[in-house]
């Protein structure tokens, strides 16, 4: 038996299959051509193999002498359906029976229909969170819809970590966006999706001293913690949140703190940082019991009381009760400035805000870590009409940020600023300022 070559249809084309069963001359004569309307053009109504609009197939079968039933027309319609598409004529003879397929151009099925476009689901980065500067945080995202193999890109793989910034540069935190796109194999585009982000420096949890995990404790139990270093966004304060059956917390506290009249049973107690941001880093929660007559208290090893008030070595040396003071005159600050003259700047560009910023009542202001410095001295200086420059704050952070108190930045003024490393294994200050730049507020 011999096989003829499949001829190519009007618009679209047939496979031709032999008569099983048949005779020669029926094998050489009857045939099933697809008809497929509207014709396929890549990149125009499909792509890929795939049609991504409805189309209509229609089957000739032939000779006419020949056919016992010939295939009907159909409609494969929105949303669509995957290939391949083929109908079955029969024929005079036994088992006579051809089935012919729509084809492309270029001799291959007809892949499907698949007139949906993929949707696009952005799990990671979460819209609106704030992320801390530098963590290794992965990026998840994938799409669903219709019937063709689909295909998503964002800035990086999904899987793969995304823009998280550099905790040593100011620079690279603020406000990102993360955009996806999508589309499938017919052709099909998905509508973009873009979550918008914040990267900062974020706070860290505090450390809690007392009492110890799984203790005993009374009703009136007493929590210590320490405070991480301060963010450089202002003062943090202190949240205990206390879980027995329903939750209550205690803001703004300092330690040591008296829990009153804990139920008896299991309860579980943290403590919460919370910046002047308003961000939060939460300690894990401890778990005790409590009983009306406690056990004698356990003090973990090494632990000591809390002390909050900053500290630190004079220039001199020796142990004082507060930070050193840079004392050294910036020699980039002149003694008098003409009021119309703008202010002079020494590497400006590893300070934020930059220079001649516009900025509110309360700005916080950045700068880059300084590998081996143990605490930061801000200087912020008023430019008085005069031209004179007027020390109005001297701060001592830790972290690499400081949000200015309120009521110390006057209206439509403009302020000076510089930021002195403090080396803690030297035990001074270093010779220059990390920067000097200045801003204005206006609001």
């Amino acid at each position: 038996m011999r096989t003829l070559t499949p001829r190519r249809a009007a618009g679209a084309l047939g496979v031709i299959a032999p008569l099983c069963g048949a005779s020669a001359a029926h094998a050489q004569s009857a045939r099933v051509d697809a008809v497929v309307t509207p014709e396929y053009v890549a990149t125009q109504n499909g792509d890929n193999g795939w049609y991504r609009v409805p189309i209509r197939i229609e089957y000739t079968c032939s000779p006419a002498g020949l056919v016992v039933a010939c295939p009907a027309p159909r409609d494969v319609v929105a949303p669509g359906e995957a290939g391949p598409f083929g109908g079955t004529a029969t024929f005079t003879g036994p088992n006579a029976s051809v089935t012919g397929y729509a084809l492309l151009p270029n001799g291959e099925k007809v892949a499907g229909v698949d007139t949906v476009a993929p949707t696009i689901t952005v799990t990671r980065p979460e819209a609106g969170r704030t992320y801390d500067a530098g963590a290794a945080v992965s990026a998840a995202y994938g799409t669903a819809g219709g019937l063709s193999p689909e295909s998503a890109a964002g800035p990086v793989p999904s899987g793969a970590a995304f823009d998280t910034g550099s905790p040593a540069d100011p620079r690279t935190w603020g406000t990102k966006t993360f955009t996806v796109n999508a589309a499938d194999a017919a052709g099909n585009a998905a509508t973009p999706v873009a979550v918008t982000y914040t990267v900062t420096d974020l706070p860290k949890p505090p450390t809690m001293t007392a009492p110890a995990d799984r203790a005993a404790i009374g009703q009136t139990a007493v929590v210590q913690w320490t405070m991480p270093d301060d963010d450089g966004v202002g003062t943090a304060t202190a949240r205990v949140e206390v879980r027995a059956g329903v939750q209550r917390e205690y803001a703004g506290v300092t330690s040591p703190f008296t829990i009153p009249s804990l139920p008896l049973g299991a309860v579980a107690i943290r403590v919460v940082t919370v910046d002047a941001e308003g961000h939060e880093a939460p300690s894990s929660f401890r778990g005790y019991t409590v009983v009306a007559t406690p056990r004698p208290p356990v003090t973990p090893a090494g632990a000591t009381p809390s002390d909050t008030s900053p500290s630190g070595t004079s220039p001199s040396g020796t142990s004082s009760g507060r930070p050193p003071v840079a004392a050294a005159p910036a020699p980039t600050l002149p003694r008098l400035l003409r009021p119309t003259s703008a202010p002079p700047t020494y590497r400006a560009r590893l300070l934020r805000p930059k220079a001649g910023a516009r900025v509110a009542a309360r700005p916080t202001l950045r700068w880059g870590r300084v590998r081996g410095a143990t605490l930061y001295n801000v200087q912020v200086y008023r430019l008085a009409k005069n031209g004179r420059f007027i020390k109005v704050i001297s701060a001592f952070p830790r972290a690499n940020r400081f949000r200015v108190p309120p009521r110390k930045l006057a209206k439509g003024t403009r302020y000076a600023w510089r930021v002195w490393p403090y080396m803690g294994a030297a035990r001074r200050y270093k010779a220059r300022p990390i920067g000097v730049t200045w801003f204005r507020r206006v609001r």
